[in-house]
């Protein structure tokens, strides 16, 4: 799915919080170097929780996200009025598995404004994924604006990564 894959055959899943940051840099350079820049949005947004249980927490953060990222697609990429038909893959979890998570996201598909877009939600083991690899590195990313080691123009500028 990735134009390329950055990783050495034997590598099997990235795990940001277990690696190291000048890797997970670099990592993150190659392949802003190569990525189709007008076919994607990488986006890294801070949620407010409101409140919950944990899945429900987690739902409402996958929706919030979602929306923002639609909207930036849609502008940016697609140059649509709507967005529709769209399919979220998380990498599986105990939080995205959970009868209220699912729920959740249900109301949000029927209700949710950009989310009604939205057909399935699907979670799937990120070994099989590098594109969920790179999202989980992408979220990771926040740790060196938080750290100050970056800011949120240097995020975009070196990795192409938006802090809407």
């Amino acid at each position: 799915m990735l134009q390329c894959d950055l990783l050495e055959p034997s590598a099997n899943e990235i795990h940001a919080v277990a690696m190291n940051d000048m890797f997970l840099k670099g990592l993150l350079h190659r392949f802003w170097s190569v990525a189709p820049r007008d076919r994607m949005i990488m986006a890294n947004q801070k949620i407010a929780a409101a409140g919950g249980e944990p899945p429900v927490l987690y739902a409402q953060a996958v929706v919030q996200i979602v929306k923002t990222g639609l909207k930036l697609f849609q502008k940016d990429v697609m140059r649509l009025e709507t967005i529709g038909n769209v399919e979220v893959i998380l990498d599986a979890n105990h939080h995205n598995q959970h009868p209220a998570f699912v729920a959740a996201i249900d109301r949000a598909r029927a209700h949710d404004g950009r989310f009604r877009g939205v057909t399935r939600v699907v979670a799937v083991d990120s070994a099989a994924s590098r594109l969920l690899q790179l999202a989980d590195l992408v979220a990771y990313s926040r740790k060196w604006v938080s750290a100050d080691d970056l800011n949120a123009n240097g995020l975009r500028e070196r990795f192409g990564i938006r802090m809407p």
